[in-house]
């Protein structure tokens, strides 16, 4: 392995970890958070994914292949349909 992959699989990993602390120990997400990190990471090319901005509205953050990257912004669409989501904004940022 690289060690360019080896910090993204890091970042990856922490991400993750992340997400989960601020849920259950800090308990600053909520369920329509919840809904959008589990959304993203049920799609494959999706190497983690983590609210951010707790507290003050918050949004997720998900680190997606490039290759993935429709597909995941799709299938959040789709699946945020059935979940109560007063602003739903999805936008492709930056590619490594």
């Amino acid at each position: 392995m690289y060690r360019h992959e080896l910090d993204v699989t890091c970042v990856c990993v922490c991400a993750v970890i992340y997400d989960i602390v601020y849920r259950d120990d800090f308990e600053v997400s909520c369920a329509e958070l919840d809904e959008l990190v589990s959304l993203a990471t049920a799609v494959s090319g999706v190497f983690g994914s983590r609210m951010t901005g707790g507290g003050f509205g918050g949004c997720t953050v998900s680190l997606v292949h490039v290759e993935a990257v429709d597909r995941v912004v799709d299938y959040i669409k789709v699946c945020s349909a059935y979940i109560h989501c007063s602003t739903l904004c999805l936008k492709k940022t930056h590619q490594i």
